[in-house]
């Protein structure tokens, strides 16, 4: 098997100190994105929501995130974990830098904490690549009743 690495990222200037107590959910912000307003969307009551994105434009992100708070979900959730937005070039298409924007959201009283978080991910043995999880439904089939055809 591979080895788990594990990242620390520096401490962030825009860090509150705080507590929150919930049901840790969240991941890729485009995915969270993608997945509002269906039955698989997060629910925001109880919730600590954590996302991170990896190159998503700074422009993509801050229209994904007035979503979350025009549409209700930042003053509900119990906390919010801003991880790191990786691989993304600024383009100043916000007239402003992508953290900027973030701490935008501060000055409103939506977001309380920008915290650094160890983070650790699998890797596969072979190839050495980062294995992101992803939670889903799990689905259990009865396997019995469809061999029984197949074997005769």
């Amino acid at each position: 098997m591979g080895n788990i690495p594990s990242y620390m990222c520096e401490k962030h200037k825009l860090n509150k100190q705080g507590t929150a107590q919930g049901v840790l959910h969240g991941g890729n912000m485009a995915v969270a994105y993608g997945l509002r307003g269906t039955p698989y969307d997060i629910p925001a009551e109880g919730t600590i929501l954590f996302i991170e994105d990896v190159s998503e434009r700074p422009h993509a992100i801050e229209r994904m995130m007035y979503n979350l708070k025009l549409g209700g979900v930042l003053e509900k959730l119990s906390g919010l974990i801003i991880g790191q937005f990786t691989e993304y070039e600024e383009d100043r298409s916000l007239g402003k830098e992508l953290y900027a924007a973030l701490a935008d959201l501060e000055a409103g009283g939506f977001l309380k904490e920008i915290e650094p978080l160890k983070h650790e991910v699998g890797t596969c043995y072979r190839c050495h690549s980062t294995i992101e999880p992803m939670v889903s439904k799990q689905w259990f089939v009865k396997m019995e009743p469809l061999a029984k055809p197949a074997i005769l």
